[in-house]
């Protein structure tokens, strides 16, 4: 999560927009508080999954609590809201750079 920022707005500066990270991570095991605000900050990813290795423990966002589905779920919604916005932008840079 600390360097998904960082790493995703330095993939914008050379031109790659259409990037993102694999929410909650993708080796090793997650806990229930950063895989709910990593799946909140993924929402305005431009590129946005839930994805682990295989053997990890599962984090789709039905394995947590009612009150992080919420939350999760919340941030989803936001996500759908925008991504008309998400695929304008895509569309604009691939045409014009």
């Amino acid at each position: 999560l600390k360097y998904s920022i960082p790493g995703i707005m330095s993939m914008n500066v050379f031109g790659i927009n259409f990037v993102g990270s694999d929410i909650c991570g993708f080796i090793g095991d997650t806990n229930d508080n950063l895989c709910q605000k990593w799946t909140i900050l993924g929402a305005f990813y431009p590129f946005a999954r839930n994805h682990n290795a295989i053997y990890q423990k599962d984090q789709e966002p039905y394995r947590f609590s009612d009150e992080i589905q919420a939350n999760m779920r919340r941030a989803l919604r936001w996500r759908y809201a925008l991504l008309r916005y998400f695929y304008t932008e895509m569309y604009v840079n691939s045409i014009e750079g």
